[in-house]
């Protein structure tokens, strides 16, 4: 396969994993969203191949962000 058909596949793979991530949320229950969260960001952030992913808020009227869920691999 080329470089072209390798793009191409690993963002088909990249999309899927972010339409099973978003239908995951579809009618959970409030309490569960926070355990999902965590565990959504571990999918996201082991795809990318990267060591730690963090979910930030924007905090309304103070301009700073807060960070509400994060992940790091362990090792």
């Amino acid at each position: 396969m080329d470089q072209d058909g390798r793009e191409v596949e690993g963002s088909l793979r990249f999309e899927r994993l972010l339409f099973d991530v978003s239908a995951t949320f579809i009618q959970m229950p409030v309490g569960d969203i926070d355990v999902e969260l965590t565990r959504s960001l571990h999918r996201i952030t082991v795809f990318l191949g990267l060591d730690i992913g963090t979910l930030l808020m924007l905090v309304p009227g103070a301009n700073r962000l807060v960070r509400t869920h994060y992940y790091a691999a362990h090792g």
